[in-house]
């Protein structure tokens, strides 16, 4: 069951920060 979550968990925290990156570029770059 650790596992399980810990497989999904990290991907979806992967996936989250990679958007807010990708977000903050784009809001930049529209500045």
């Amino acid at each position: 069951m650790f596992f399980f979550a810990k497989t999904v968990f990290i991907p979806l925290v992967l996936m989250s920060v990679d958007h807010l990156c990708l977000t903050l570029v784009v809001f930049v770059s529209a500045k």
